[in-house]
């Protein structure tokens, strides 16, 4: 009996150190290696034949990638790798190095589907080359891009690549949380959009989401952006420059990137029927520079919801650092309609429908559907501890010197509805942020457990 305990203990030891590389395997996309000749079909058969935790890099070379135009199902929890790296130089250059470029053409090249279980799936180390057009796309479908995803994805990982789009738009629909870190964001027009942030959920409109706490300083419901390089052209926009937006019950934290010639923003419920707008954001420590001197709207422009807004230094000619619009206070928005006073779903005690469903600094409802949603905490957008010149000019209430723009100043009101400082007292109390670099760049992995079932006879 007790050669049998110590036999049982000795390989319950062995199980727990086995590195993870010893259960992985790595293959390659392409004849043997042959620079040029991985294609989207080989990759897929590659994929259906990995187990997760596996590798698979891409030959060498430029490849077509336009043979599956709704793109490659990343349907396991593997790592997909061209041996790429992201560097910029002191003037934001890309100077990383790219021995895979992908050639994409208007197809999607990936679509991360892996469900939740150890390991992440990954993309990384690949150039991206092309010119993907775009939709609002509400819903799991194609939309033309250089990476789409399903909703309620394995967190994933897209690291030190290159998305060069020769049009407007960047491409990524980012529908479940996840870590996009160290990529070169580059577009060769204006009046564009990059990384789209949304999170349906069950009922197709975000309400899901919108139940939850913000929950800011967590890591489970938030898509992580941060040390990405964005370089716009030095083109005046004429409607739309984002690099990050979110739509449907979308949250991202934006953390320690350099943004060119465009902004951010939160979208409001203009997708139609009962859908909402993306919840919460976290957006800090980040560079905007606007070089062009006919000057642009602002650096993130908040239309509902809320969001912390912090240590970001502002270069250059924006008109304000922020922007905030109640949009339902002069247009109707789907089954919404008109905040006028009139409508169960908001508020109902201040001017029109004041407070308005999910306007900024809003929270979470009380539940499901549009009914509880006039139950909605005062949750304030925070600006704190944020450096910049600001150029004027914003067609709405300059506020704070020029800081503000607001378009709704009746309803999002000064030092209710958000609250400003130039030093650290307008903080969130207790507030602490997710810890930077993320885990999974700063080395954490998910290690097999030890194994349950041994038995000894």
């Amino acid at each position: 009996m007790r050669l049998k305990k110590l036999l049982l203990f000795s390989l319950i030891l062995l199980g727990s150190s086995l590195p993870v590389s010893t259960l992985a395997a790595t293959y390659t996309c392409g004849t043997n290696g042959v620079p040029n000749s991985c294609t989207p079909s080989g990759m897929q058969t590659l994929i259906n034949s990995a187990s997760n935790e596996d590798t698979i890099n891409i030959a060498t070379g430029t490849h077509a990638w336009t043979a599956q135009p709704t793109g490659v199902m990343l349907n396991k929890r593997i790592t997909i790798s061209g041996g790429g790296t992201y560097a910029v130089d002191a003037n934001h250059n890309d100077v990383g190095t790219w021995p895979v470029q992908l050639n994409t053409g208007t197809a999607t090249a990936f679509k991360i589907t892996a469900g939740v279980g150890p390991g992440t799936p990954r993309i990384r180390g690949i150039s991206f080359f092309g010119n993907p057009p775009f939709n609002y796309n509400f819903g799991d479908a194609n939309a033309g891009l250089f990476i789409n995803m399903s909703p309620n994805t394995a967190f994933y990982r897209i690291d030190n690549n290159k998305f060069h789009s020769t049009g407007a738009h960047l491409g990524i629909y980012a529908n479940s949380p996840g870590l996009i870190d160290h990529n070169y964001f580059q577009s060769d027009a204006t009046d564009g959009h990059g990384i789209m942030v949304q999170n349906w959920g069950a009922s197709g409109n975000g309400d899901e989401v919108w139940m939850a706490p913000v929950g800011f300083g967590t890591a489970s419901t938030f898509v992580f952006i941060e040390t990405n390089t964005f370089i716009r052209p030095n083109i005046q926009a004429s409607f739309e420059n984002s690099v990050v937006d979110a739509y449907v019950g979308g949250k991202y934290v934006l953390r320690y990137n350099y943004i060119r010639n465009a902004n951010v923003l939160n979208h409001d419920k203009s997708g139609g029927g009962w859908t909402r707008a993306g919840q919460s954001f976290e957006i800090y420590n980040n560079t905007f520079d606007y070089t062009i001197a006919t000057s642009w709207f602002c650096a993130m422009f908040g239309r509902d919801g809320t969001f912390l807004y912090y240590n970001n230094d502002h270069k250059g000619f924006y008109q304000a650092w922020v922007k905030f619009w109640n949009r339902r206070m002069t247009e109707a928005e789907g089954n919404w309609g008109v905040c006028d006073g009139t409508k169960l779903w908001d508020r109902n005690v201040g001017p029109g429908g004041y407070p308005c469903a999910d306007q900024v600094g809003r929270g979470a409802a009380a539940g499901l559907g549009s009914l509880t949603v006039q139950l909605q905490p005062r949750v304030p957008v925070r600006l704190w501890n944020n450096t910049g010149p600001f150029t004027g000019g914003c067609g709405g209430t300059v506020q704070h010197g020029g800081k503000i723009c607001n378009l709704s100043p009746t309803t999002i009101i000064d030092g209710v509805d958000y609250i400003i400082s130039d030093d650290s007292s307008a903080a969130l109390p207790g507030y602490t942020p997710y810890p930077y670099p993320h885990p999974l760049v700063s080395g954490g992995t998910t290690v097999p457990a030890p194994p349950t079932n041994l038995r000894i006879q």
